[in-house]
């Protein structure tokens, strides 16, 4: 039966108002609290495509029949308050479905003003939420030299800088067929040892994943015991940081750029260093002035924003199961609306901004320590660091058509241009942080490391115990071969092809100022694979000299000890 005729046109009028107005106070906070210009074109776009939304499920409501109101209602309710406070992330299915049933009920209950009601409420909502305070991309200040004007550093040190490249693999684990001649490759290693340091074109992670890789590296261990990181809001942080306390020890003033997803300044719940600029990964302004058009902004803006809905997140992971399982195999399921809700990349670009200026002012004695996520999915940059303006292509290391592994070996060929155009670029700005130390007049005594924490992951795994069966030499090389380089004082820059792992790499540049000959203080290469339960598993790390082993044998399991 339809709505009926008699109904007040006030409270159906209403009701067609309440949808819009149900999903705006969200998007509107959002915004503001990342700093975004409310009346910018791509803002009031994304505005105006929301409130079009909820007008046409309003529509629906309203036109349909009785029974449907209070269901409709109840779903832009549900996912309102998800939208706002993410609270359905602790609720299982039949949980949902009673808070479900509850707001139906209330909607049925108030159904002759629960449309004026709607519209008083989120109203005034969304009249308050232009008033939310904007925070943007640092969540604490960017590095900055005037804090710390008044602060005794010993000069007798040299300046030091520690960066980790999240995501950035290894010289010779660059695939061959992705990098024909090894130009790319070539060029890594020729950029870095013309700048004086030690590159070590094979080193590798034990690691997969930067949660366990880079806490190992900075306490200077394996990292195959205890847990080294905890979990703190959307992140994590380290438990322990050795190379806080090491500098500490030796006289250093230390500077930590980090990002909100793992925080390195500090251990132990008391902070470790002595100024700490930390940005959040995914700052919706990282977009305000880049070179897109207005609709592919409020695009990404739109799928940034429905990245906070903890609800849309599983039904999205419902529907990837759906179609990757019988149903999908029986039925032409469509793809998801793509969404490029990530803008790491864009974040971290940032932030090098403000750590390539805070280098200018470097002095002895000053040790800063850099994790950025670059170069990390998603694929925005292309070699000379401009902006894909295509977002469509801003593509993530994993596959969603492949789940429930990393890729295909189609889609594996299309991410890995785009990735490696990214390290490019990433290398780039390395070379503008090196500029910067330059300028600041303490390059060359500088002791620099630069390093990744994991492969490429651009894998067809991912490398865990459970996969082990059917695991490749490329898989094995994506997940683990990892750029390491150092410019240590009265170390020779020289290309180093010894098979070695970054956790006693890092240690030996940063607490001792050189790597030692020879490889028998190094363990036979192998890297952990995660387990879902009890101790991670052990693969021996094949040869992967010149990415040569995705050539013959990627299609190959690998061999794994017992």
């Amino acid at each position: 039966m339809a709505s009926s005729t008699a109904e007040p046109r006030r409270e159906r009028l209403a009701l067609l108002l309440a949808g819009p107005l149900l999903l705006l106070p969200a998007l509107t906070s959002f915004l503001a609290h990342n700093a975004y210009g409310l009346t910018r074109p791509e803002a009031l776009l994304a505005m105006a495509l929301l409130a079009g939304a909820g007008l046409g499920a309003s529509a629906v409501a309203v036109l349909g029949p009785r029974w449907l109101r209070p269901l409709v209602f109840a779903a832009l309710l549900l996912l309102a308050i998800d939208l706002q406070t993410r609270w359905t992330a602790g609720l299982g299915t039949l949980g949902l479905l009673a808070v479900f049933a509850v707001l139906a009920a209330l909607v049925w209950l108030l159904r002759e003003h629960v449309g004026t009601l709607l519209c008083v409420v989120f109203g005034t909502l969304w009249l308050t939420s232009f008033f939310v305070p904007a925070v943007g991309l640092w969540a604490q200040g960017p590095p900055t030299a005037k804090a710390d004007a008044d602060a005794a550093a010993d000069a007798a040190l040299p300046t030091l800088l520690h960066v980790i490249l999240d995501e950035h693999i290894g010289v010779e684990g660059i695939p061959a067929e992705f990098d024909p001649g090894h130009r790319l490759a070539n060029a890594l290693q020729e950029a870095l040892v013309g700048r004086g340091f030690s590159v070590f074109g094979r080193a590798y992670s034990r690691h997969y994943d930067t949660t366990l890789s880079v806490p190992s590296v900075l306490n200077f261990q394996s990292g195959e015991g205890a847990s080294l990181t905890a979990p703190v809001g959307a992140g994590h942080r380290l438990t322990a940081n050795a190379w806080l306390e090491r500098m500490h020890e030796r006289g250093y003033r230390t500077h930590v750029l980090e990002s909100d997803f793992l925080a390195l300044c500090e251990a132990g719940g008391a902070q470790r260093a002595d100024s700490c600029s930390t940005y959040n990964l995914e700052s919706a302004d990282s977009i305000e002035d880049a070179a897109l058009a207005v609709s592919e902004k409020a695009h990404v803006l739109l799928a940034s924003f429905a990245r906070l809905s903890s609800l849309l997140q599983r039904v999205r992971a419902e529907y990837a199961g759906l179609r990757a399982g019988p149903v999908g195999a029986a039925l032409p399921l469509p793809d998801w609306p793509a969404g490029y809700e990530r803008i790491s990349s864009l974040s971290a670009m940032r932030a090098l901004d403000a750590m390539e200026a805070r280098l200018r002012a470097a002095r002895p004695g000053e040790a800063f320590l850099v994790h950025v996520m670059l170069p990390h999915y998603p694929y925005t940059y292309d070699d000379q660091c401009r902006l894909e303006p295509d977002v469509g292509r801003w593509l993530y290391a994993l596959a969603p058509e492949a789940a429930p592994r990393q890729n295909t070996a189609a889609t594996r060929r299309e991410r890995y241009p785009l990735y490696l155009a990214q390290v490019a670029c990433t290398q780039r700005r390395v070379g503008r942080l090196l500029d910067a130390l330059e300028q600041a007049g303490v390059y060359e005594r500088a002791i620099v490391v630069v390093h990744g924490d994991h492969g490429s992951r651009l894998d067809t795994g991912p490398p865990v115990a459970a996969n082990a069966p059917t695991l490749t030499a490329a898989d094995l090389i994506d997940g683990f071969s990892t750029l390491f380089a150092a410019k240590l004082p009265g170390q020779p820059a020289v290309y180093d092809r010894r098979v070695l792992p970054l956790d006693l790499l890092v240690a030996h540049a940063v607490l001792d100022g050189a790597i030692p000959p020879g490889a028998d203080w190094a363990p036979a290469p192998s890297v952990f694979l995660s387990a879902a339960a009890g101790a991670p598993a052990r693969a021996a790390l094949p040869s992967f000299a010149w990415g040569a082993a995705t050539d013959a044998v990627a299609s190959e399991p690998h061999a794994l000890p017992r």
